[in-house]
């Protein structure tokens, strides 16, 4: 549970690395804090795999290939990899 984090960003890439699968980085990224109860700015834009991830976006379950640059996203992950996305 230490490794699980919400975080909120923008898609910049959508892609598949070769050594780990279909991966999406996001920008302006931001991460909830509970000790500091307010989101925390990522200094680096954040990348993780999402080949296992659900995905929803307009009330409908869609593939990480459906993803679009600028789309913001919600998400639980764990650690690198995505768990939950909500996609708006």
């Amino acid at each position: 549970l230490l490794r699980q984090r919400i975080t909120l960003g923008t898609v910049d890439i959508v892609g598949e690395d070769s050594l780990v699968g279909k991966t999406v980085q996001l920008r302006n990224a931001r991460d909830w804090s509970n000790r500091n109860d307010k989101w925390m700015p990522k200094t680096i834009p954040v990348k993780m795999r999402v080949e296992k991830a659900l995905i929803i976006k307009d009330d409908k379950v869609i593939s990480w290939d459906e993803l679009k640059q600028g789309d913001n996203i919600y998400s639980v992950r764990d650690d690198f990899e995505g768990k939950f996305l909500i996609v708006k």
